[in-house]
């Protein structure tokens, strides 16, 4: 679960701790570095907390909702997720932060929208990851229904999670896929990533000899 790519302002920030540097070109240039050699070693990277925690708050402990400007994340917090994708980092993390300027009142965690533009405008096509399910920040916004906060993480893009409650939450996905309310062919679309992801890193070998192979899963992920 690494690097972190957040840029903030500040030593009072609370993610500063966690952070590289306070200027998002040198953090840009940090993270390009760490998935570059990351690749060069097959060792699988993180990217996280997309799109920023800037100044903001511990979402494990509550709320955070960010209020600064979209054009603000795009002139500064995005900068080293950009050099992220560019450098083909395998997985995403996207925060419980809630980017009031770009889908109002819902975490990031949840948003289709923002997902949708992890992969439309910034052309990422590898695997999305939401923060700890278990954390304040987003479990407060289903009123604590540990089932519903993982359909609706499913919902919202996530290829993967970071499950609290494996048992309860994965019954309840299933059960939705059963109702219709999530697709089947969006899992579908999340295990082939996660399958190509593994193929590429060595973790399991495509067998040519079955209907899977890594065409037909190149062919899947395009469509």
């Amino acid at each position: 679960m690494a690097p972190v790519a957040d840029v903030p302002y500040s030593r009072s920030d609370y993610i500063y701790d966690r952070a590289f540097l306070t200027d998002a070109d040198a953090v840009s240039e940090y993270v390009s570095n760490v998935v570059t050699t990351m690749n060069s070693k097959n060792f699988l990277s993180c990217v996280k907390h997309f799109p920023g925690y800037g100044n903001n708050s511990n979402t494990h402990t509550g709320t955070s909702v960010d209020e600064r400007s979209w054009e603000s994340f795009e002139e500064r917090d995005l900068l080293p997720f950009k050099a992220a994708v560019e450098a083909d980092a395998p997985f995403v993390m996207v925060s419980h932060n809630i980017i009031n300027d770009f889908d109002e009142g819902v975490p990031a965690s949840l948003s289709v929208k923002l997902h949708d533009y992890i992969r439309e405008e910034m052309g990422y096509n590898g695997i999305i990851v939401c923060d700890g399910l278990g954390m304040s920040g987003v479990r407060d916004y289903v009123d604590g229904d540990k089932g519903e906060v993982a359909v609706q993480a499913v919902l919202g893009g996530n290829d993967m999670l970071c499950a609290t409650d494996v048992g309860v939450q994965l019954r309840a996905i299933a059960a939705a896929v059963e109702e219709g309310r999530i697709e089947l062919s969006q899992i579908e679309d999340s295990i082939t990533r996660i399958l190509m992801t593994k193929i590429k890193y060595g973790l399991i070998e495509a067998d040519t000899n079955s209907s899977y192979s890594t065409d037909s899963a190149s062919s899947t992920t395009a469509e």
